[in-house]
């Protein structure tokens, strides 16, 4: 019926014509008061000859329909350059998707804000875009659980993260681990004051224990794991207390706590700044597992491989573009992992549980 009216103008086909003409939607494709919502049968067949001929169709040039179009025929030529608009449209929608994997947003959950994410990662983005082929978008948060709310809410696609808020990401959003960032000489410990008398864990039982960040997994889990293994128990063998490093080490001089549980790196900064009070490690656990980077679940597997692959065939280059920024020197000497597992963080799951956590979709508050 509909072709048949094209070519005829019988009255009813001109009254059908004229009903379904009504008011032009708007800009944003709902048309105004009283307007008929069915759109022009024109536009919904496609280009008339007039777009072809001005090129105004989904951005295609008129060159690019004028093959199809035999001269002096602008009947058939209609038919013939709808179809080609049609295919032409289709290829440019799979092209746009295409071009739209190539970037990646990515964010780390220990660096607050854009500043310092363009200058703490610039040198390796730019590396990274080279041996990739990929572009990368920065993503800033102000922390893990910014970070783990945008990619929720589909708005990051790769974040570089700790070994702890692995295990929340993979427990909320089945999040999967894409390849490590080595940290030579990972490890958490018990220390005291040189002088303190206590000379085994269980010496500590009945005091304060202070802790650095809640939920870190070198500064709170590992040091609890350590105690649980030595049979203090968190919270009933001793009073867990979190507090900043320096107030920590003040706190230790003055004798209010009796330990602090704390990473290597951390151990040189305190007795960089407090050169007259040297410490004694009194524990110190295995190798921890190590930062990683992780991706969406929304994530297209081959671009995933990508990623993957990228680290694996260039990480001395990637790990110099790291480590030239001074803020990064924790990856000093490390490298990258490509074949890692979720199995590989089960051990922070169990640490964890030392501080009686059991689920893990939430970070500790």
């Amino acid at each position: 019926m509909r072709r048949s009216c094209r070519r005829a103008r019988t009255p009813a086909c001109a009254g059908r014509a004229t009903r379904s003409q009504g008011t032009e939607p708007s800009a944003s494709g709902i048309a105004g008061p009283g307007a008929t919502t069915r759109a022009p049968r024109r536009a919904a067949r496609g280009p008339g000859p007039e777009e072809v001929r001005a090129g105004r169709h989904a951005g295609v040039t008129a060159d690019a329909y004028a093959f199809a179009k035999p001269e002096g025929d602008d009947r058939m030529g209609f038919g013939i350059t709808t179809m080609a608009a049609a295919a032409l449209v289709v290829a440019g929608a799979l092209g746009s998707a295409a071009t739209a994997q190539e970037a990646i947003r990515f964010a780390v959950t220990d660096i607050d804000g854009m500043e310092a994410l363009q200058a703490d990662m610039g040198p390796f983005k730019e590396a990274f875009e080279r041996v990739s082929g990929l572009t990368v978008e920065f993503f800033p948060v102000s922390g893990r659980t910014v970070a783990v709310e945008a990619m929720a809410a589909g708005q990051v696609d790769f974040v570089l993260t700790g070994p702890a808020e692995y295990v929340v990401f993979n427990a909320r959003l089945d999040a999967q681990p894409v390849v490590t960032w080595n940290r030579p000489d990972y490890y958490s410990s018990l220390v005291v004051l040189d002088a303190s008398p206590a000379r085994a864990l269980s010496d500590l039982k009945g005091g304060k224990i202070s802790f650095g960040e809640i939920g870190s997994t070198s500064q709170h889990l590992a040091p609890a794991a350590i105690l649980a293994e030595a049979g203090l128990l968190y919270g009933q063998d001793y009073e867990p207390v979190f507090l900043k490093r320096n107030v920590a080490m003040e706190a230790l001089i003055a004798g209010d706590i009796a330990a602090i549980g704390l990473n290597r790196t951390h151990i040189e900064q305190l007795a960089e700044a407090f050169p007259d009070q040297p410490l004694r490690v009194l524990a110190r656990g295995e190798a921890l597992p190590n930062d990683v980077l992780l991706a969406s679940p929304e994530v297209a597997p081959a671009v995933v491989e990508t990623v993957r692959r990228a680290f694996a065939e260039n990480g001395p280059e990637l790990l110099a573009a790291v480590t030239s920024r001074e803020e990064n020197a924790k990856f000093l000497g490390g490298g990258f992992t490509a074949d890692v597992t979720d199995a590989d963080y089960d051990g922070v799951r169990r640490m964890f549980e030392a501080v009686g956590v059991t689920e893990f979709a939430a970070f500790i508050e």
